[in-house]
């Protein structure tokens, strides 16, 4: 399916106005070799949240227009990134290429950390992704792109919070009331397992000029000389890589891939650690060598895909955990023929992994001045991790959680995680990624011997349905 699209100015606009107000879940696999236990240390004070330097906290409804950031943003404690080098240079002035924006896994609605906006009441990192969604918007609408790629993952979930649909829609609503066409794709988190439920994405398809595919849909949306190919996630990887399969480049036309997966290169794959993940091979991105650009989402890493020279992660916008500390949020400028793309930084939640902290041999008084040393200052509304490594069991009894608490008061949320070694203790392998819940519940019952009387596969048709019900009712 072909659709041609004319950026045209809208006689209306149907975003909503307001006052001013953008995991990780990858699972941690811990080795058995020793008692590990984590403290977690939200902010006390609810009434007076710290907030890191780069990060200014505004007030009023999240649903109004947010303040924007054109500039790169500090490091901790206001520290200007040196200049980064950037995989091209932008475009000049008089550069007739086209133009794309390219940005994907924004998450919106996503929670974290129990701690709330003290003016709107708002889960902090839940407003996190709402400023830099916005802030993207605002640096998309400034540099005029010929159009707009979300790469999937818009929101956090099948049925997302009010709230983040109402982000969404506004800033969609303002692309579209600037006259820049944007085509967003449904990544996993928002696909829904069973039809019946529907996709929230197609809410956006009321907005003039925003084209959102999802439902397993492959359409070729025309934008001025640009055929951008969409590809929506599918309930299945095999799904997913049939559709690829099938794409091919519009003659006379700059084509460019639009699509939400993982790559898997023979046994090794980019591995996100989320359930209904899916990794299409390798070869199907090589095939479209000719394709002028590949714009890829469901990695929150920016990097370009191994072995090609036109495939991208635009990464996150935003980190979504501390397994996420080293990545630089932002999104991808992109011109075509020749293919120049430069990473653009947005604003973030400074997330500081400290590392580990040796402790063998160390009473209490010496852990904690390790400890204190190791994580350093210039914390206010930073979410930091340490671990505390090779405890004995007398220095773990004895430490005051008063005092590890105060080494990081000045944080939004602080992790120690503590291991204590146990003698006789055996270490296990390290577990591998994890397959969507049905097919985990498939090998578990593979795995599992049946009294008389039971069919495994109709115990595996019933579970498989009761998993998609409860993951369809809570959004997973």
């Amino acid at each position: 399916m072909t659709e041609t699209f004319k950026p045209v100015r809208p006689r209306m606009r149907v975003f909503m106005r307001g006052r001013s107000s953008k995991a990780g879940r990858r699972p941690a696999f811990y080795p058995p070799a020793s008692t590990r236990s984590t403290d977690t240390f939200p902010c006390p004070a609810r009434s007076r949240l710290p907030v890191a330097s780069n990060m200014p906290f505004v007030s009023g409804p999240v649903c109004g227009t947010m303040p924007s950031v054109l500039e790169e943003p500090p490091m901790p404690g206001g520290v200007r990134r040196a200049p980064r080098a950037a995989t091209g240079a932008l475009p000049s002035a008089r550069d007739t290429r086209p133009r794309l924006v390219h940005f994907s896994d924004t998450h919106l609605g996503l929670q974290g950390f129990d701690a709330a906006d003290p003016v709107t009441g708002i889960n902090v990192r839940e407003t996190d992704l709402y400023r830099a969604f916005n802030a993207c918007i605002e640096r998309a609408i400034a540099l005029k792109p010929d159009v707009v790629l979300h790469a999937g993952d818009l929101f956090d979930a099948v049925r997302p919070a009010n709230r983040a649909l109402c982000v969404a829609l506004e800033g969609f609503g303002r692309l579209s009331a600037a006259g820049i066409p944007a085509v967003v794709i449904a990544g996993n988190h928002e696909t829904p397992r069973t039809p019946a439920v529907g996709n929230v994405l197609r809410a956006l398809a009321v907005l003039p000029g925003v084209h959102a595919v999802c439902d397993g849909e492959v359409r070729v949306i025309e934008v001025g000389g640009i055929a951008v190919h969409a590809v929506a996630d599918a309930p299945t990887a095999g799904g997913l890589s049939d559709a690829l399969a099938r794409v091919e480049a519009v003659p006379g036309r700059r084509n460019v891939l639009l699509a939400h997966a993982g790559i898997a290169f023979g046994s090794e794959r980019t591995v996100a650690g989320e359930f209904n993940e899916h990794h299409v091979p390798h070869d199907l991105l090589t095939r479209l060598a000719g394709f002028d650009y590949i714009a890829l989402g469901h990695w929150h890493r920016h990097a370009p895909v191994r072995g090609t020279s036109n495939a991208f992660y635009s990464g996150a916008t935003e980190r979504m955990s501390l397994d996420e500390a080293a990545n630089e949020p932002g999104f991808l400028e992109v011109a075509l023929g020749p293919l120049e793309v430069r990473h653009h930084l947005l604003p973030s939640r400074p997330m500081l992994d400290r590392g580990s902290v040796d402790c063998a041999g160390l009473g209490p008084e010496a852990v904690l001045a390790r400890l204190r040393e190791t994580v350093g200052g210039n914390l206010a509304g930073a979410v930091v991790r340490v671990v505390l490594a090779r405890l004995s069991t007398q220095t773990y009894a004895a430490l005051d959680p008063a005092a590890v608490r105060a080494v990081a008061s000045d944080a939004l949320h602080f992790e120690c995680v503590r291991e204590v070694l146990q003698e006789g203790v055996t270490r296990l392998p390290a577990a591998g990624a994890l397959a969507s819940l049905p097919e985990e519940f498939a090998r578990f019952l593979e795995s599992r011997p049946l009294e008389a009387g039971f069919d495994r596969a109709a115990l595996r048709a019933l579970g498989s349905a009761f998993i998609a019900r409860a993951m369809e009712g809570g959004g997973a």
